[in-house]
Parts: structure tokens; C-alpha cells; sequence
């Protein structure tokens, strides 16, 4: 479903339009329809080393694609936001296409963009969790 929403948004002619419908794409492939934009540019550059950097552009094509919907208003440059925002998704559907983790929803697999980047906090989650079944279960 992804691929047919980022070739449907890719044929429209009007530069303006297909960006609006770029970033709807990256909301799907983050599960982020009904979520903050910070939810969206969060799992979106969880996907980057550098996950500030994609962080700023990220925000900076949100601005544009605010400016764009609520005063109506294009820019000259539209083109490099568009190649921008084509970036970030083709990764986001490499992700799901490849599906290394074998998640059986995009659900599943926002959830996994959501966990946190430190090791150390990640393994003492883990731990909990571990510590919750063994409650539980016993």
C-alpha cells in the first residue's frame, strides 16, 4: 500500500500537491496518521546515524509542508524539497519491504521505531520486561 500511495503522490504535475502527498506517505510508513508531526519526524530519523541532522531537515519540510497546506503558499525550490522528502521515504520502504525484524503490521513496526537509541537503556528494559513475564508467569 505504501509503494501505490509514493507512486500516486509522485504522478500528480503539481509540485505543490505531490509534496502534500509525500508527507502523507511518510505518515502512513510511520503509523503517524493520527500523531503529532513530532512522532513522525521521530520515527522517521530513527532510521539515520545522524538522526539530528534528519531531524532538522525533517522539521524543515514539515514547516514548508504547513506553510504550504494552511496559507496556500509554494516555493521556487520545491523540487529539492520533494527529492528531500523522496529520500526519507524510500528508506522508510526499503525498512518495511525488507522487514528483517518480521513485523506483521506497520503497527509493529512504528513500535520499533519508538525505542530509544541507548544500549543501556534499552537493555534495562529488556530486563523488566523479563522481570514482568517472570511475575506473571510465576
Amino acid at each position: 500500500m505504501g509503494i501505490v500511495r509514493y507512486v500516486r503522490a509522485l504522478d500528480s504535475p503539481d509540485y505543490n500537491s505531490a509534496f502534500i502527498s509525500l508527507w502523507s506517505v511518510l505518515e502512513y510508513l510511520t503509523y503517524t496518521l493520527k500523531d503529532s508531526y513530532d512522532k513522525t519526524i521521530k520515527r522517521t530519523s530513527f532510521h539515520y546515524k545522524d538522526r539530528e541532522y534528519a531531524r532538522q531537515v525533517l522539521e524543515h519540510l514539515r514547516r514548508y509542508r504547513n506553510k504550504s497546506v494552511h496559507l496556500g503558499a509554494g516555493e521556487s525550490e520545491i523540487d529539492t524539497h520533494i527529492y528531500q522528502l523522496k529520500n526519507y521515504i524510500e528508506r522508510l520502504l526499503k525498512f518495511h519491504i525488507s522487514n528483517h525484524f518480521g513485523f506483521e503490521s506497520i503497527e509493529e513496526a512504528a513500535k520499533f521505531m519508538d525505542l530509544q537509541h541507548d544500549i543501556g537503556e534499552l537493555k534495562k528494559q529488556i530486563a523488566i520486561y523479563q522481570a514482568g513475564v517472570k511475575f506473571i508467569s510465576g
